[in-house]
């Protein structure tokens, strides 16, 4: 499974679903605060999806044991390159 592939798919369908979806949000009256996270809705989804799709048993030691290590190791390689004068496609996983 194409790693970059899923995170652009995940990312072009939050990109057309998330504007509709909170048109449609009711308010309640009150303030709320809509903090930004570290990690975007897209980035999550795509974590879920390759979490789904892996052997792991619990979502804390596939991002603990897998995504920490070697899909950070993919972002610092393209970011890497990147700064290099190469182009390439960064996938921000923290």
């Amino acid at each position: 499974m194409d790693i970059l592939r899923l995170f652009f798919d995940c990312d072009e369908f939050c990109r057309v679903f998330e504007p509709p979806l909170r048109a449609l949000l009711l308010c309640d009256g009150k303030r709320h605060r809509h903090r930004e996270s570290i990690l975007s809705t897209s980035e999550v989804m795509t974590i879920v999806i390759l979490f789904q799709s892996s052997g792991f048993r619990n979502l804390k030691t596939y991002y603990t044991q897998h995504v920490c290590i070697y899909l950070w190791k993919i972002d610092y390689e393209a970011t890497k390159s990147a700064k290099d004068g190469f182009e390439s496609t960064s996938c921000s996983f923290r």
